[in-house]
Formats: structure tokens, C-alpha cells, sequence
């Protein structure tokens, strides 16, 4: 069961996600791919986070909606 209370916050997991993707960009120019698979896989992680996050709160605000329509 979901708790409507808990407080949700996307913008964390979308600036390590930005940071992950200039590490990519990074790590190609040096030709360290290796490190540039591992950057942009912690990118799509903080991606997923991020996207869990935003469902969550659609999620809330349908629930706000429903309780004072």
C-alpha cells in the first residue's frame, strides 16, 4: 500500500541524472568508454527514479483531486 503522505521529490534524481550524462559526454572525449557505459547506466537508474518519482506524484494529485472534487 502506498502512503499518500510521503513526500516526493524528482528534481534530486533529474540533476544526477544530468551530471550522469555530462560524465558520459566526458568519458567518450577520453575514450574511456568502459566509464562511459557505467555513467550513462547510472544515468538510466536515476532516470527510473526519477520517472517513479513523477508517478508518484500524478498519483497524489489525482488522489487531491478525487478527495475535493
Amino acid at each position: 500500500m502506498q502512503n499518500n503522505d510521503y513526500e516526493v521529490d524528482y528534481v534530486e534524481f533529474h540533476i544526477k541524472a544530468q551530471k550522469e550524462f555530462r560524465a558520459v559526454s566526458e568519458a567518450v572525449n577520453k575514450k574511456d568508454y568502459a566509464m562511459a557505459e557505467k555513467h550513462a547506466m547510472n544515468a538510466m537508474v536515476e532516470m527510473k527514479l526519477m520517472w517513479n518519482s513523477l508517478q508518484i506524484l500524478k498519483e497524489q494529485d489525482h488522489e487531491l483531486w478525487r478527495k475535493n472534487g
